[in-house]
């Protein structure tokens, strides 16, 4: 704390040198004055926790509303350490009406409270009137602060007092996309029961089940599933769904079941119309994911043939690009059944595995 206080002197130094030299004044007169002043003494005391020391300088004269250099004011900087005692002595004593004054980047001694942990402080200036969905100069509340810094009784307390559970920060993350990416599952569940939306897109276009599905996480996916009622098809600025997140990733448990909520195996990619999540699953080697969506079209859809699914046939095509075996022997076998023609480069192909020689390619 001490060597807090120390840098607090170099800085406010440093800015007095700046302005004695601008005002014309010697800089060795304006660092007299704040050498140490009784404002710095005051915020040390703040910063210590040290009440009686607080009484005492506001006796001798100090200000109550003084502002530090970063525009932090005494709530903030008790707010920040978690000194509860000392915050509470300053509303009760002139800063009641100013719980919510913000520092130069509008952060706010509730947001200072929640990213720091302290539920008791957050508490104390929720009942003296702190308003609860203020923004910062990036659009962070203290409930997205709370859920970033993974403080699951903060955004419990803040929940049942109002907070909005949907306000996106600068990227458009909201609270609920920030526990899924930090693959949180306290903190998923308690934004989930009160009311996060699962269909939201953040600026890039994801949702909260993309995030999930990105993740790997069968089980948050699940979560959200049963939340969503609409938008499983919606897409990412690259086209991407959560299906095709999820074929891509290989991820076949979480791939039958986007299929059974209604995802579509058809879509394309906006940014092209043949790379659908047959086609990138046949690309990355994931024969499973393609047996997958083959098994829910067929069985379940009456589709009478993979090929009948867009992407499938640029698949077997991919799959060759990438050398992958498997793939381009499984999804030549069916277009054949289909009556397809191959092209002569993969008929060799097959015609070789079928007498049980090694694979070549050409």
């Amino acid at each position: 704390m001490k060597k807090y206080a120390y840098l607090w002197f170099l800085l406010l130094s440093f800015f007095s040198f700046i302005k004695s030299a601008q005002d014309g004044e010697p800089p060795a007169k304006r660092m007299k004055e704040y050498s140490p002043s009784i404002e710095i003494k005051l915020i040390n005391a703040v910063c210590k926790g040290d009440l009686q020391g607080v009484k005492e300088l506001l006796g001798q004269g100090a200000s109550i509303f003084y502002i530090g250099v970063f525009g932090n004011s005494l709530l903030s900087d008790s707010a920040s350490l978690g000194n509860e005692e000392v915050l509470s002595y300053l509303i009760d004593n002139g800063l009641g009406s100013c719980v919510d004054h913000p520092n130069n980047r509008n952060v706010t001694p509730l947001m200072f409270a929640a990213q720091n942990g302290h539920l008791e402080i957050v508490k104390r200036l929720l009942r003296a009137g702190a308003l609860i969905d203020l923004k910062d100069a990036k659009n962070f509340t203290a409930l997205s602060l709370a859920v970033f810094y993974d403080y699951p009784l903060i955004v419990e307390k803040l929940l049942n007092c109002g907070a909005s559970v949907d306000i996106p920060c600068e990227e458009g993350f909201t609270p609920l996309m920030t526990a899924i990416k930090k693959s949180d599952d306290v903190m998923t569940e308690l934004l989930l029961n009160a009311g996060a939306k699962v269909n939201i897109q953040n600026k890039y276009g994801f949702t909260p089940l993309m995030l999930a599905a990105e993740n790997g996480d069968y089980e948050m996916v699940k979560k959200c599933l049963n939340r969503l009622e609409n938008g499983i098809n919606l897409q990412t600025q690259k086209g991407q769904t959560a299906l095709y997140i999820a074929a891509k990733r290989g991820d076949k448990s979480t791939v039958a079941l986007l299929l059974e909520h209604g995802a579509r195996a058809s879509l394309p990619r906006i940014e092209n119309r043949f790379d659908t999540p047959i086609t990138v699953a046949a690309a990355k080697g994931h024969l499973s994911v393609i047996r997958a969506i083959e098994d829910y079209y067929l069985n379940k859809k009456g589709i009478p043939t993979l090929f009948a699914i867009p992407g499938a046939l640029e698949g077997m095509y991919k799959a060759y690009d990438g050398k992958i075996g498997p793939v381009v022997f499984y999804l030549a076998k069916k277009y054949k059944e289909t009556g397809g023609n191959l092209p002569g480069y993969i008929q060799r192909l097959i015609e070789r595995a079928d007498q049980g020689l090694n694979f070549f390619w050409n």
